[in-house]
């Protein structure tokens, strides 16, 4: 039976670049010859020829190496254990998905896994822009993972809280946005009430908008706004988190990027502005009249 430790963990909301990324490899190389120089040390030199014991040691070196592999929108694949893998002008134009992973390279020359090992996913994907479809109540996919394995508990929760700290770095504090129920609470709390305060603000200065329509109409009508307002708001929810992702890797191309940001950014300042200034001035004028 083997026995071993195991931490396992979602990588905190980052915005990483390729030098976080070159120092994290680092960082992780020399936390697994660590791994590597343990597994030697338990070797019976005695036990093989000079030949074949500087064999497996330099086997077991090049094992424990991290692999690195890049997985491109376009489908393309990348792999290497050199670290120039992740030079900004030879990763794809967009990057869906970065792996490391320190048990490639060791299952392939010794055919099983390693004592120890780590495997780090970072999931660059960004939820559909046009999704109708599936529950804004649920939280965001991400197949990031930090995975660290080990017979040794403090060698795996050194290397865990390594990684998450170089990540913690870089966080953002988008996270809550990719939340399960946040979509509810917004539109609960604040998008409905507010709505239907401009709704009945509106027609309290146009009343003889609705006095030539029948009542079925009219409910009609009132039932079609709050249609309107619910595919709007889940319209411009899908793309805050289209535009802010959970993982998101930074690149020298940014340009479109920015400017999504900079109208989204106008936009917010626009609706929010729009919905809730009357609302505030009632409430003041109802606190201090007279």
């Amino acid at each position: 039976m083997y026995k071993a430790n195991l931490r396992q963990s979602l990588p905190p909301s980052c915005r990483v670049d390729t030098k976080t990324l070159k120092k994290l490899l680092e960082t992780l190389n020399q936390s697994c010859r660590e791994a590597a120089n343990r597994e030697i040390a338990a070797l019976k030199k005695e036990a093989f020829n000079e030949s074949d014991y500087q064999r497996i040691v330099e086997n077991i070196l090049k094992g424990y190496e991290i692999n690195i592999e890049v997985i491109g929108a376009k489908g393309e694949y990348f792999a290497s254990t050199k670290r120039s893998i992740l030079d900004d002008d030879k990763l794809p134009e967009i990057v869906n998905r970065i792996t490391f992973d320190s048990a490639f390279t060791y299952k392939s020359i010794f055919k099983s896994a390693p004592p120890d090992s780590v495997r780090i996913v970072l999931d660059f994907h960004k939820p559909p822009l046009f999704d109708f479809v599936s529950n804004p109540s649920f939280s965001t996919r991400n197949d990031s993972l930090i995975e660290v394995v080990g017979r040794s508990d403090s060698w795996v929760n050194g290397v865990h809280e390594m990684v998450v700290q170089t990540l913690k770095d870089r966080a953002t504090k988008r996270a809550w946005l990719h939340k399960q129920s946040i979509y509810d609470l917004f539109l609960w709390f604040f998008v409905l009430p507010l709505s239907i305060w401009n709704l009945h603000k509106f027609l309290s200065t146009r009343p003889m908008i609705l006095q030539n329509l029948s009542g079925v109409l009219s409910v009609f009508v009132f039932i079609y706004f709050f249609v309107l307002v619910l595919f709007s708001f889940r319209a411009f929810f899908n793309y805050s988190r289209w535009l802010f992702p959970y993982v998101e890797l930074e690149t020298t191309a940014k340009t479109i990027s920015s400017r999504h940001r900079v109208f989204f950014s106008g936009l917010t300042i626009f609706l929010v502005y729009g919905l809730v200034q009357d609302f505030i001035f009632w409430i003041f004028r109802k606190l201090f009249q007279g």
